[in-house]
C-alpha cells in the first residue's frame, strides 16, 4: 500500500502485459469485471520496466487501446530484483521510492503513458540497455541450464533457497553475500520461482521465462497480482512456503472474464 502526503492510501495492483492488453481492449469479456473491481479511488494500478519494454513494441489498434486506457488511469512503474534489494537493506516494507515515477492524465501527471512508450521506441540508449540485459539474461540462462538437473531441491528447502539466491544476485553489480533468509523478499520469491518451475522443467528455457520470475521479485510489495494462467500457478505455490505472502491475492486473467 502507498500512502501520499495528502493522506490518501491506495492499495497496489501489479499488471502483467497479458492482463494490460486484455484490459485495455475494455471488452464485455474483462473490461467490466476488472473495471467494476479495480477502477475506483483506492487502488493503483503498476507494472514493470520489463513490461514496459514490451508494450512499446506493441503497434496498430493494440498500442492505440492500450494508450487510451492508461493515459486515463494512472499506472506506476516499479523497481524489481535487484534494484529492490537496495530498499530491502533498511527495510522489509513497502518503501514509497520502489516506485520509479507514473503516468496518468494531463496536468495531473507530468507524462502520459504514450509519451514514455514514444520515448523508448525512439531513444537509442534504450536499445542499447536491451541488448545489455539481453546479454546478462543469456548468461544466467546458461547457469540456469547447468543446474536444470538438480534433485528435488525442496528436500534441503532453505539451504538451497540460500544458495540459489546468491547464485542468482551474483550477476548483478551491487552483489553482497546473503547469509539468511527473511529480509531480502524480492529474491527470495524470485529464487523459489526459478528453482522450482525453471530448474525443474524440461522445457527448454527462454528469457521470457527469467523476465516472468523477476516481475514475480514485485509480489511481496504489492496487495494484488494479476496475471496469466502460468505466472499464476507459480505464484501460488509460493504463497504456501512464504508466510508474507499470505494476505496477497494472486489472481489469474481467466477469472476476471465473463
Amino acid at each position: 500500500m502507498i500512502t501520499f502526503s495528502n493522506g490518501n492510501s491506495y492499495r497496489l495492483v501489479y499488471l502483467d502485459t497479458n492482463s494490460i492488453n486484455e484490459i485495455s481492449k475494455n471488452t464485455r469479456k474483462m473490461g467490466k469485471i476488472f473495471m467494476e473491481r479495480f477502477c475506483v479511488d483506492n487502488f493503483m494500478f503498476v507494472t514493470s520496466c520489463f513490461n514496459l519494454f514490451e508494450l512499446s513494441k506493441t503497434k496498430g489498434d493494440t498500442r492505440k487501446n492500450i494508450i487510451k486506457f492508461f493515459n486515463i488511469f494512472p499506472l506506476a512503474i516499479m523497481y524489481t530484483f535487484p534494484q529492490l534489494i537496495e530498499f530491502e537493506k533498511s527495510s522489509s516494507k513497502f518503501n514509497q521510492e520502489m516506485i520509479m515515477f507514473a503516468t496518468g492524465p494531463s496536468p495531473l501527471f507530468n507524462f502520459q503513458f504514450s509519451d514514455i512508450l514514444n520515448l523508448i521506441e525512439n531513444d537509442s540508449n534504450m536499445d542499447k540497455a536491451l541488448k545489455k540485459m539481453k546479454q546478462k539474461f543469456e548468461k544466467e540462462i546458461v547457469c540456469l541450464r547447468q543446474k536444470q538437473t538438480r534433485l528435488n531441491w525442496n528436500l534441503k528447502f532453505k539451504k538451497n533457497l540460500l544458495e540459489s539466491m546468491n547464485d542468482t544476485f551474483k550477476f548483478e553489480e551491487n552483489y553482497f553475500e546473503i547469509k539468511e533468509l527473511g529480509k531480502y523478499k524480492s529474491l527470495e520469491v524470485l529464487a523459489f520461482i526459478m528453482n522450482q518451475f525453471i530448474y525443474e522443467s524440461n522445457k527448454t528455457i527462454e528469457i521470457n521465462s527469467v523476465i516472468d520470475a523477476y516481475n514475480c521479485s514485485i509480489l511481496p510489495y504489492v496487495e494484488f497480482y494479476i496475471t496469466e494462467k502460468t505466472v499464476g500457478s507459480w505464484l501460488d505455490k509460493a504463497k504456501y512456503k512464504f508466510k508474507y505472502l499470505q494476505n496477497i491475492e494472486i489472481i489469474k486473467i481467466k477469472d476476471l472474464m465473463e
